[in-house]
């Protein structure tokens, strides 16, 4: 969904990606809604979309391709079919589902958090940062976490550096100055 602000792409948040309508960025015709998107954790980027065709009642995996916000409709994505091309859908891939509550554990098991959501670059379909679910308290807080800190991971469980804590974490105690 590059919507270009400058020279830079804004970040594409891929929870909403799913059940949008895309049309053909030439024609304008229904070419189809992306189902579900894929992450290859290792690799750090969306790995394919399940695109769900118009013209035939299937669903296909399909490597990332360019997206639009459509000029047509406010609430439809545009693309360009003829550069859909199919993948294989590996075992290790993470979809939406598995990500929503993706348990994020630090290296000592001291903290502990969840997966919201992820963003990825309009261009390159590399992962940004991954959305943590925030506490109903914290609703100013808009915790993220950056790839480059995830050690490991699978279908379950990122395992992430332990992150020093700062000032929101520290823990004050009135009346001891």
């Amino acid at each position: 969904m590059a919507e270009v602000s400058g020279a830079r792409t804004r970040p594409v948040r891929l929870q909403p990606l799913r059940g949008q309508p895309l049309l053909h960025i030439r024609w304008g015709w229904l070419a189809g809604w992306i189902r579900d998107v894929a992450l290859d954790l290792q690799a750090r980027r969306v790995a394919a979309l399940e695109v769900e065709l118009a013209a035939q009642p299937r669903r296909v995996w399909v490597a990332p391709f360019p997206l639009w916000r459509s000029r047509r409709t406010s609430d439809a994505l545009e693309a360009d079919p003829e550069q859909w091309q199919p993948v294989e859908r590996a075992c290790d891939w993470i979809v939406l589902d598995a990500l929503d509550g993706l348990l994020v554990v630090e290296a000592d098991g001291d903290r502990t958090e969840r997966v919201a959501d992820a963003e990825a670059d309009a261009e390159s379909w590399a992962i940004e940062a991954y959305l943590l679910r925030r506490a109903w308290w914290q609703w100013l807080r808009h915790p993220r976490l950056a790839p480059d800190q995830i050690l490991s991971g699978g279908p379950d469980l990122l395992i992430v550096q332990c992150r020093r804590a700062g000032p929101e974490h520290r823990l004050t105690v009135r009346g001891s100055d």
